[in-house]
Parts: structure tokens; C-alpha cells; sequence
């Protein structure tokens, strides 16, 4: 997880006006949208828990795998507001 705190820590995440879950393998990852901040401590009020491998969120970090195609077949799920999300994938590129 070290990794891809490292590598999500360098986005600009305060574009997400919104507080997402990241639920790698069940380690958690929480994401302050609002302040652009990463937390190990739980969030309470998240608009959406994106559940993916640490394997697969680090190939997007890299550039190496598409969010929307790992969505689309089943290897990203979402509970809670996906239209958030996307705001995501829009900020990974």
C-alpha cells in the first residue's frame, strides 16, 4: 500500500469534492476529497468504496491498465455513488 499512497499522494485529489473508500484486498485507503488528503483511519460518510486489487490500482497508477476496462469486466466494483468514481478514473487519466 506504501506504493500506491506514494503515488495517489501526488495527484491533485482535492477535485473529487467528495470522500471515497479504497478497498484493496481489504486494507483500506480513505481518500479526503475535499482536502486532497489519504488516511489509514477510517472515514465515516463516504459517498463510494471502490473495491480493486493492490495489484490491479497499481497498473492504473502506472498507466499500464484502464480503470474503465478492469471496471467493465468486473475486476473494480463500486458501491455507493459511482458517478464519484469516474471523477476518480478523470484524475488518474
Amino acid at each position: 500500500m506504501k506504493e500506491i499512497e506514494q503515488l495517489l499522494n501526488k495527484l491533485p485529489l482535492a477535485q473529487l469534492q467528495s470522500n471515497i473508500c479504497l478497498d484493496c484486498d481489504g486494507a483500506q485507503l480513505y481518500v479526503d476529497g475535499t482536502n486532497g488528503s489519504l488516511s489509514t483511519v477510517e472515514v465515516r460518510d463516504v459517498d463510494a468504496v471502490i473495491h480493486v486489487s493492490q495489484e490491479h490500482l497499481l497498473a492504473i497508477l502506472h498507466g499500464d491498465e484502464s480503470a474503465v476496462g478492469l471496471f467493465t469486466s468486473g475486476q473494480i466494483t463500486i458501491d455507493g455513488d459511482v458517478s464519484i468514481a469516474f471523477r476518480l478514473k478523470d484524475i488518474l487519466g
